[in-house]
């Protein structure tokens, strides 16, 4: 079973690229990455001190939140733009365009 734990950097100068994640660098702030620290990749760098976990749990759990529900808006607007792309009408034009009002200044 995965066990999300948010980490950074011990040395925010340096840079780890993360195996998992297209080898995309670890970020280099305060705020750090939630990574599943049973992975043997986070489990060998937390023991070796290249990450550390987060000092304030009470803000991971925050940040883990925060993750899950800025993931969660953009697989809903990722499958909103699915059933966009095939619910194209691209003959429509200018059809739906709205007339300036009456006085309105162009």
């Amino acid at each position: 079973m995965a066990k999300l734990v948010r980490c950074v950097l011990a040395n925010l100068e340096h840079t780890l690229p993360m195996p998992d994640r297209g080898y995309h660098l670890f970020p280099q702030s305060e705020h750090g990455r939630v990574v599943d620290v049973e992975k043997p990749f986070y489990r060998a760098a937390l023991n070796d001190g290249s990450i550390l976990r987060h000092p304030d749990p009470k803000a991971a759990e925050d940040a883990l939140a925060r993750e899950a529900k800025q993931a969660a808006v953009e697989a809903a607007s990722a499958a909103n733009t699915a059933d966009n792309s095939t619910n194209d009408d691209s003959s429509a034009g200018d059809a739906g365009a709205r007339k300036p009002a009456k006085g309105a200044k162009s």
